[in-house]
């Protein structure tokens, strides 16, 4: 006779990853020595145009795990999120400086697994949870010169974010759920949010070669119900009100930048407010250029009431990038990103014993830029 399984509650852990975004070491202050495009280059930090035109293709890949605290009645496997994206942009001159558009795909998976202690025939029930992210972006920025020695650049992108997440468990061979009269049952839900972000920035000279960046973006972001089996769980995404300020040093050789950023905690994108503190260094050599970023960052857990949104998280990312002349006007790059994190407590027993640990990412990323 085969056994009969009723429900067995799990709630859906909603896990908030820092931010690892393709080639884009923090600056503020300095421009690139590479040959890159504008959308390319942090969105905080305002890269001349020098010829007629620029453009680039960027493409990464990330490849990351996160460790779960989980009771002794079921047990969390390590989550694993792998991820891609693609990125083109393109500048062009104006009378008054130069005009900057660009387009942004990426898709995240997440994966993992819990198996309660419960067993039924002597094995245990897997339930198997997935959620795929993913995210188009649409930018255009116009930058320009207000004087002799200070520059300005306006940001406007047009983001739509969509995540579905799904969950499948699989009870051992001769065991039937009660809903579904078999050894499987599914749960499925998806979400999609359109918002639109915008930023200031710029740079003025202090003297010859130091330089004062900052930055200023207003709050930003959507959030909205699942729809499925989710109704009661929100998603949410975008940013909370940045402001950033870096001093650097750059001559025709090498850039080197310090900084920080910034931001207010935003309820409605599910950011905690946070701090980066950011340096860089890059220099050419014969034939290419070389870069070196650190980034320490804290975030401070997010709450709604009884609701909660996000656990504080520090961490650290480690930036190395590389770029070389293959051609008249064409350059090629590759970049490589480690991110170590770890996420805190929320401070109550009950939402604190179940809970991500640490995280450990690592991102690479290949271009290719042409100048005209």
């Amino acid at each position: 006779m085969k056994k009969i399984l009723y429900v067995f509650h799990i709630s859906w852990i909603v896990v908030f990853l820092p931010s690892l975004v393709m080639g884009h070491t923090t600056r503020l202050a300095t421009s690139p020595l590479m040959v890159k495009s504008q959308v390319s280059t942090s969105h905080g930090s305002i890269n001349p145009l020098t010829g007629e035109a620029r453009a680039s293709f960027d493409y990464s890949m990330l490849d990351s795990n996160i460790t779960f605290k989980s009771p002794s009645d079921y047990k969390f496997s390590d989550m694993n999120v792998k991820g891609t994206a693609m990125q083109m942009g393109y500048d062009g001159k104006t009378s008054f400086g130069h005009f900057s558009g660009g387009y942004y795909s990426s898709k995240r998976d997440y994966d993992y697994q819990i198996k309660p202690s419960s067993s039924c025939g002597g094995k245990n029930t897997v339930y198997d949870l997935k959620t795929t992210s993913k995210y188009n972006t649409i930018s255009g920025i116009i930058s320009g010169q207000i004087n002799e020695k200070t520059a300005i650049a306006g940001l406007i992108a047009m983001v739509t974010a969509n995540q579905d997440i799904s969950r499948t468990d699989t009870a051992s061979t001769g065991c039937l759920w009660n809903s579904t009269g078999t050894n499987t049952r599914s749960y499925s839900g998806s979400a999609s949010s359109d918002y639109n972000q915008i930023a200031l920035f710029g740079k003025s000279e202090i003297t010859n070669e130091l330089k004062l960046g900052f930055l200023l973006a207003p709050a930003a972001g959507g959030k909205t119900n699942y729809s499925g089996d989710y109704t009661e769980t929100i998603f949410r995404s975008g940013n909370g009100m940045t402001l950033g300020v870096g001093i650097g040093k750059e001559d025709s050789q090498m850039a080197f930048e310090g900084g920080i950023i910034i931001a207010q905690e935003n309820k409605t994108s599910g950011d905690g407010s946070s701090r980066d503190i950011f340096v860089l260094y890059e220099t050419l050599f014969g034939g290419g250029a070389f870069l070196v970023g650190y980034k320490n960052s804290e975030s401070d857990k997010l709450e709604d009431g009884s609701t909660k949104i996000a656990r504080p998280i520090t961490s650290t990312t480690i930036d190395l990038e590389a770029q070389i002349n293959v051609a008249n006007g064409i350059y090629a790059s590759g970049s490589l990103s480690s991110l170590n994190a770890t996420y805190g407590d929320y401070g109550d027993v009950t939402a604190d014993e179940i809970k991500p640990e640490s995280y450990k990412g690592t991102e690479i990323s290949f271009a290719i830029n042409a100048r005209f």
